[in-house]
């Protein structure tokens, strides 16, 4: 098994580097006062003492230039490791249910038999970690060119040549589908459960049409379905524009809540709410709004402005205000006001 080096020999080599570094630099002021008249001539006045310093100065440098000489093989020796880990397959390889073609380029998680514990591991082409396949192939009905098998994770990814309904989400090309598994099934695509991937852009989901850089993932009590960066145009959504959405849904899919930002402005009832305005889900029949100090609401009819720190709730078939709340009260965090707030700690 190949040795772990411990930390204080790092530390250990880069001391006696340093001190070679002060012995040439020192041998190198002393090589200087030999140009120099008054240096020259204390330096005949005392040469003992200077044969002494040069001779422990040459002894310091030893160790660097040791250190250094041995560096290339170092550095051969790391690339033949490396090279070992990352080996291109000579010929195709069958591990578990999966097959990887002849020409993949493949990464393995160790070469030696026993653990640091001094354990039975899997090691060579039986610990592939990940795998550029130099040809798609077919992993659970889905075309492929890329896997991912962490062997110590509880979950594993394909990354998809083209668009795919996997478990029934529109999952896009070029991204990765993840499963999650146990360590023992890392190899058997047949016991693993689809988790996560980019949906296929413009996908009709939950009656919204998803742009690039969307994403749909399983929580512990269904589905999340939310845009990474800010849609544009808006995603339309229950008569809303929202720049920014999440829906979570139940095992079966269908709405559990929502929340998002407005990415346009709206006149709810009494109330203006500018684009930036947080709105979620509060029941079936209500939603909440959230001003910010950027984006403050303002009643149309009596001119009072509602900023940071209350929401506003109405009644979304026609808008009537059930109340105005604070939003520690309505369980809504104002990240503007906590990033603002003196630490008195």
């Amino acid at each position: 098994m190949i040795p772990v080096p411990s930390p204080d020999l790092f530390i250990l080599l880069g001391l006696l580097v340093l001190l070679s570094l002060l012995a040439a630099s020192g041998l190198l002021l002393i090589l200087l006062a030999l140009v120099f008249g008054r240096s020259r001539r204390h330096l005949r006045r005392h040469p003992k003492s200077y044969i002494g310093l040069s001779l422990l100065l040459s002894l310091l440098l030893m160790p660097g230039l040791f250190i250094k000489r041995q560096e290339p093989r170092a550095v051969v020796a790391a690339q033949a490791q490396w090279q070992a880990l990352n080996p291109r397959l000579e010929q195709q390889l069958q591990l578990g249910e999966l097959h990887f073609p002849a020409g993949s380029q493949v990464k393995l998680d160790s070469l030696e038999p026993l653990d640091w514990q001094a354990q039975p591991q899997l090691h060579g082409l039986d610990s592939l970690i990940y795998a550029e396949l130099n040809q798609p192939i077919e992993v659970l009905g889905l075309r492929v060119d890329a896997i991912d098998l962490p062997p110590h994770h509880y979950f594993s990814r394909l990354r998809l040549t083209d668009d795919a309904r996997v478990d029934g989400w529109p999952c896009g090309a070029g991204g990765w589908a993840e499963f999650k598994r146990e360590i023992a099934t890392r190899l058997q695509p047949s016991q693993w459960q689809f988790t996560k991937c980019d949906l296929a852009a413009h996908s009709l989901v939950a009656g919204v049409v998803w742009p690039a850089n969307s994403q749909v993932y399983a929580d512990e009590s269904g589905w999340q379905l939310s845009n990474d960066d800010p849609a544009e145009p808006p995603l339309s959504f229950l008569g809303l524009a929202l720049r920014e959405l999440r829906i979570e849904l139940d095992e079966a899919r269908q709405l559990r809540r929502w929340e998002g930002e407005l990415g346009a402005p709206l006149d709810l009832g009494d109330w203006h709410y500018p684009a930036g305005t947080a709105v979620r889900w509060q029941d079936p029949h209500s939603w909440l709004f959230s001003p910010t100090r950027d984006a403050k609401a303002n009643n149309r009819h009596t001119g009072e402005a509602i900023s940071a720190g209350h929401s506003i709730l109405q009644r979304s078939r026609d808008g009537k205000t059930l109340g105005i709340f604070a939003n520690d009260s309505m369980g809504v965090i104002d990240w503007q006001t906590l990033a603002t707030e003196p630490n008195t700690g």
